[in-house]
This record gives structure tokens, sequence and C-alpha cells, in this order.
């Protein structure tokens, strides 16, 4: 619904932007739960009920809102046979990054245990990791307004190969390193996302906008 909701708002020459201020707020909590296993290893009913207070404070600012000029739609239907046939690069993009960042957000807990790394350690990784997401989305947003995002995605993508090698190639890797290799990674890999939503919206048409972020998010 955010997602659809900013795009429909957003100009087409600050979509990336703005899109890249929503990822980054997004990230920013994210990288502060990671934090929570840092500070509280033993995880009570006190940490979860502070977790959902913070689920029930998302929906203040939204309903504080004065900022909007938002129309009643009626119910968008899937409309998944028209976006293959219209931007079906997009949404085989959108498939393989939610691949790689489900991958992320599965494994990356059990390959910091196998190299044998605390809880704080493995809260620190996870939280800079993410942290790095958010700090990429500003330079990111900013360049995919002014240059090709086609071609922005396809060089995002090389260097997040090369960069991933070490993790790959490498048995054991120091935890300095590793906090740098994952920083580096974790930039890379959070920004093919919001390239390819703002792409995919640049390509369909306003009316179908809703539709085309239930189709991305079931993708990804």
């Amino acid at each position: 619904v955010l997602e659809s909701w900013l795009n429909d708002q957003a100009e087409s020459n600050q979509r990336g932007m703005v899109f890249g201020f929503y990822m980054a707020a997004t990230y920013l909590g994210m990288s502060l739960g990671q934090i929570v296993l840092m500070l509280q290893s033993n995880l009570g009913i006190t940490t979860l009920l502070v977790i959902a207070l913070c689920f029930a404070l998302c929906l203040v600012p939204i309903a504080l809102t004065t900022r909007t000029n938002a129309r009643h739609m009626s119910p968008a239907p899937m409309e998944l046979r028209y976006f293959v046939g219209a931007i079906p690069k997009v949404l085989a993009t959108t498939l393989v990054i939610g691949m790689v960042v489900g991958s992320f957000y599965g494994l990356a807990p059990v390959y910091a245990s196998l190299q044998s790394l605390t809880t704080q350690q493995t809260g620190l990784f996870m939280a800079l990791a993410i942290f790095a997401g958010l700090i990429a989305q500003f330079p990111l947003s900013w360049l995919s307004d002014r240059y090709n995002r086609p071609l922005l995605m396809r060089l995002n993508a090389i260097l997040l190969i090369v960069a991933a090698l070490p993790l790959a190639l490498l048995p054991h890797i120091d935890f300095p390193l590793l906090l740098a290799v994952g920083f580096v990674v974790s930039m890379l890999q959070f920004t093919l996302y919001p390239l390819a939503v703002a792409l995919a919206n640049d390509l369909i048409e306003p009316e179908r906008r809703v539709s085309l972020a239930a189709c991305l998010l079931m993708a990804f």
C-alpha cells in the first residue's frame, strides 16, 4: 500500500529519491532491530511488547499526515499476465533480487555462526550490513533520477558479484574484514530492489500502479 501510494504521488524525475528515503527508513528500523541482539541477548516478554508497540506506532504518521491528495481507488485486480508481457525483464530481475536478499536474511546468521561469531558479533554484523543498505539509498536514488536506470542496475549487479567473491572463496574471514565485505555487499544488494521498482513504474500506466506494487512484492 505504501509503495503504490508513494509511486502515485512521485514524478518520474523524483521517484528514485522518494523511494530511496522510503527504503532508508525501512533499513534504519531493521538495523535498529538487529542492535537489540547486542544489547539484550535474552529476549523476554518485555522485548516482545516493545516490538508490538513499534508496530502500532507505525500507523501514527500515516494517520496524522495531511500532505496527500490520495484519490479514492477501486480494488485493483492482480494483473500478473499483463505485467509479464509488459515488463518481463523487470519482474525476472525482481525475482532474482528477492532470492538474493532472502538468502542473505536467512543464511547470514548461519554463516556468522559457522564463522564462530558470538551473538553480539552476529548482531553487529547484521546491523552494519542493513545500515549499509540505508546509506546506499541516497546516492543511488540521486543517480537513478539522472542516469539510465537499467544501466545502473547492470553495473550494480556486476559490482555485487565481485564484492561477494571473498565470502564465497575464503573459508574463514577475520571479523573486521567480514564487516567490511558485508558492508559493501549490502550497499549493492539493497539498492537493486528500489531501482527495479522505479524502473517498473516508469514503464506502467499510473492507474495500474497498485496492481504493479502487488506483483513486484509477490515476485520479490
